[in-house]
């Protein structure tokens, strides 16, 4: 990035533009990896690279909202001498429920509320580079989404990268209220398709929750008592 496109960037994100040039790069990088959350009044930062190697081919950031998560490496092709960015990315969207996980043009995407949490992923996009990802919760005590990103880029058996560089970071659940859509657009037919017809009891909560029937609905079963015993048929009955 030259100097005059760095200021740009500063000057869009109200950065002081005033130092040396390494000043300005540490300041924007920090900038990069930080985000604000109002629901907490903090602001997260991500920790930056010190791994001297790991920080040759790689540079991460973090959205605005604190839910996604973007990576770029610099992969060179030693047998052709060739330099090439990579960008891969992870994405959670819980007021649609859905995490997206992408490599470049690819993606592929979860349904949060079927999501087995805490699972590792290997999204493989070729034998040779794979999205690697773990996502976790704890909503009863923290409230957080719990996250691990990495990625597995080896090419004719030189390992650029081969690791988890985000581990173990929690963010905030944010709070969705009203304004969260179920996935697959809305419509119940579609998410319940987006489930592969199968409704789970989490399911039916955010159904209840869209009707404004959350509050209404009892949890828990209910004993119907049996009907009185002894009761003569009606003539013509056929009971």
């Amino acid at each position: 990035m030259t100097l005059a496109i760095l200021k740009g960037k500063m000057i869009d994100a109200d950065l002081s533009t005033v130092g040396t040039r390494l000043d300005l790069n540490s300041r924007y990088e920090l900038y990069d990896r930080s985000c604000y959350i109002a629901l907490i009044n903090q602001t997260l930062t991500l920790p930056a690279i010190t791994d001297p190697t790991l920080k040759k081919h790689l540079y991460y950031q973090m959205s605005p909202n604190c839910m996604r998560f973007d990576a770029c490496a610099d992969i060179t092709i030693k047998a052709i001498d060739y330099t090439k960015a990579l960008r891969a990315y992870v994405e959670l969207d819980p007021c649609h429920f859905i995490l997206y996980a992408g490599f470049e043009k690819w993606e592929r995407q979860f349904i949060l509320i079927s999501y087995e949490w805490g699972k590792e992923e290997l999204l493989e996009i070729t034998p040779e580079i794979k999205v690697m990802i773990k996502i976790d919760r704890d909503a009863d005590v923290k409230k957080v989404f719990i996250v691990n990103f990495g990625l597995r880029i080896c090419i004719a058996g030189d390992c650029v990268i081969d690791e988890y560089f985000i581990t173990d970071y929690e963010v905030p659940i944010p709070l969705c209220n009203e304004n969260f859509t179920l996935p697959g657009g809305g419509a119940l037919a579609d998410f319940a398709k987006t489930l592969g017809g199968a409704i789970t009891a989490e399911a039916f909560d955010l159904i209840l929750r869209m009707l404004k029937l959350d509050t209404i609905f009892q949890k828990g079963s209910c004993t119907v008592p049996p009907g009185p015993t002894g009761m003569q048929k009606w003539e013509g009955s056929n009971f």
